[in-house]
């Protein structure tokens, strides 16, 4: 499965390459550690449609992994 840094990397690349100018104006934190993104509350102050755009795609990628996950159990459930 794609981590979420990885998700929006390859999904979204537009919206990575604002990631990583916010990262460098020191509006978000990227944590590939922890695949993790953490907003500062100066983006909440300068940029809040980006803040709602991450928060928009951390739903759409727990969506998927949730149907992800959801569709092996159902598998492992039918197998004897």
């Amino acid at each position: 499965m794609k981590g979420y840094l990885e998700y929006v990397r390859h999904n979204q690349p537009a919206i990575w390459q604002a990631l990583q100018r916010a990262a460098a104006e020191g509006l978000v934190f990227i944590d590939s550690e922890n695949d993790a993104i953490s907003a500062s509350n100066r983006l909440l102050l300068t940029y809040p449609d980006l803040h709602e755009v991450i928060n928009m795609l951390c739903d759409q990628w727990a969506m998927q992994q949730a149907e992800a996950q959801g569709k092996a159990w159902l598998r492992n459930q039918k197998e004897p």
